[in-house]
């Protein structure tokens, strides 16, 4: 091996590459060129050095004895015969319990309760209130005049919502709808009052969401054919009770008692 005028190291074996690696630091960059050089195939297998750039990958001097394009040691993909994920592997369908629609989604879904079953559908009053962990939680009352001035004393306007449950058509589950965008609400009420359509319980609700921050706009279509929805979401329908959210429980491990006020 040898240094050449301008400081790089020119080698031909895979000993010479480790004498090299061996060398201090300033002995090893000496020069303006602080590069490693591979001359010969042996070095070259080696792997142990790596040419940050493709035109730096040989030196003028054994450009004939190099293959350029002869992939190194470190450029080859590592091969694991341990698979990443299981086969029978599959992400989650859904974001829980709730239903969230995103920026630009579509959701199709039916409208399962009832305001006159207040197990399926209620409607209040809501705001958020600082929590023990320094986040935020809501907090709902009926939908009366003392819940509003109740809620109005922590500090926030109250704002309207409904919650109810709705059977989700993609992820064949049941969910909880907060809504308390008034452009949704008012869509549905249309749709509840319409000679057309009537119940939104019996026909299947497109939204649409789009546009961001106080530009997005919700789009309510109901969608044929009518008809009652499907066993499985009656069923689920009796696992729920949203009078609990007034208490801060969770909706789907309702309390055994039948005695909350709505």
């Amino acid at each position: 091996m040898w240094c050449d005028w301008g400081g790089r190291w020119h080698y031909r074996t895979a000993q010479d590459v480790e004498r090299i690696l061996r060398l201090p630091p300033l002995a090893r960059s000496r020069g303006p060129c602080q590069k490693f050089f591979l001359c010969g195939k042996s070095a070259y297998d080696l792997g142990r050095v790596v040419p940050d750039r493709p035109q730096d990958r040989l030196c003028p001097i054994c450009a004939e004895r190099f293959e350029p394009d002869q992939p190194t040691k470190t450029d080859q993909p590592l091969k694991n015969d341990m698979p990443f994920l299981p086969s029978d592997y599959e992400p989650p369908k859904g974001g829980g319990n709730y239903l969230k629609i995103k920026e630009g989604e579509e959701v199709r879904l039916r409208l399962l309760g009832s305001f006159e079953h207040p197990k399926t559908a209620v409607m209040g009053w809501l705001v958020w209130v600082p929590d023990e962990a320094g986040g935020q939680k809501p907090e709902r009352r009926t939908y009366t005049q003392e819940g509003f001035t109740d809620l109005k004393g922590l500090g926030e306007v109250p704002r309207h919502f409904w919650a109810i449950a709705v059977w989700d058509q993609r992820e064949q589950c049941l969910k909880v709808w907060e809504i308390t965008q008034a452009q949704i609400r008012n869509q549905i009420t249309e749709l509840a009052q319409s000679e057309d359509w009537g119940d939104p319980s019996g026909y299947d609700l497109k939204i649409k969401r789009s546009g961001t921050g106080q530009d997005t706009k919700y789009a309510v279509i109901p969608l044929p054919p009518l008809g009652a929805p499907v066993p499985e979401a009656m069923t689920a329908l009796k696992e729920v009770d949203l009078r609990e959210v007034f208490k801060g429980a969770d909706p789907f491990t309702p309390a055994q008692s039948d005695d909350i006020p709505i």
